[in-house]
């Protein structure tokens, strides 16, 4: 099965597939739509895959979470 990220980043969300952005987005809804057509495309030529969303760690005042 493949894998589509909505990947949430500090000022907008992305749209990856295996270590490659496919498209940026500046809101919520348009990265999730985008990745559902993408999932769809990918059905039509018989890949099945899944759209999960992944948080990307944030940084504040220059420390980091980890």
């Amino acid at each position: 099965m493949d894998l589509i990220l909505v990947v949430t980043k500090p000022f907008d969300w992305c749209v990856e597939r295996k270590g490659q952005t496919l498209s940026r987005h500046s809101s919520q809804e348009a990265a999730y739509k985008a990745a559902l057509d993408y999932a769809s495309a990918l059905f039509e030529d018989g890949i099945r895959t899944q759209v999960t969303i992944k948080p990307e760690a944030r940084t504040f005042a220059g420390v980091t979470a980890e």
